[in-house]
């Protein structure tokens, strides 16, 4: 198994667990960049804890998504740079549409179990939509050195 298999693999074991805001824990729950960056430690891909838009710094940026494993970040570009907003992992194409996997539903207000309930906010695989807001790309095994936008 390649890390990158490894990588999507780990991060399976978590669908069906919460979200919950600022999140890193495997039992009770983790947010979109908690679950990558579990994922993403557990096969040495990283060494601390970071943020979506920490994330999407460290990786190569790419135009579109290639390959299972990539980072698709939905964020707002504001004249040349971007806001990142949520990270989730590309998980499968299936029908022509790229679907992932990610911690989402929720948002700063979901502290609890209880929350994450009432929200339907959890561990998930979803559709990758264009939508009002712009997705960026990222091959997180293919580190760049450069700023964050």
């Amino acid at each position: 198994m390649t890390q990158r298999e490894a990588f999507i693999w780990y991060a399976e074991r978590f669908i069906g667990r919460p979200y919950i805001w600022g999140g890193d824990d495997p039992m009770a729950g983790f947010d979109c960049s908690g679950l990558i960056v579990e994922a993403g430690m557990a096969v040495g891909l990283y060494t601390a804890d970071d943020t979506a838009r920490g994330l999407y710094a460290r990786g190569k940026i790419v135009a579109a998504p290639a390959s299972p494993g990539d980072l698709v970040f939905w964020g707002t570009r504001v004249g040349d740079s971007q806001s990142i907003e949520h990270v989730e992992i590309l998980w499968d194409k299936a029908g022509g549409m790229w679907l992932s996997l990610g911690a989402g539903g929720g948002g700063s207000k979901i502290l609890t179990l209880a929350d994450a309930i009432a929200a339907n906010a959890f561990v998930r695989i979803r559709p990758v939509r264009p939508g009002s807001r712009h997705l960026f790309f990222s091959d997180p095994f293919s580190v760049q050195s450069r700023s964050p936008d």
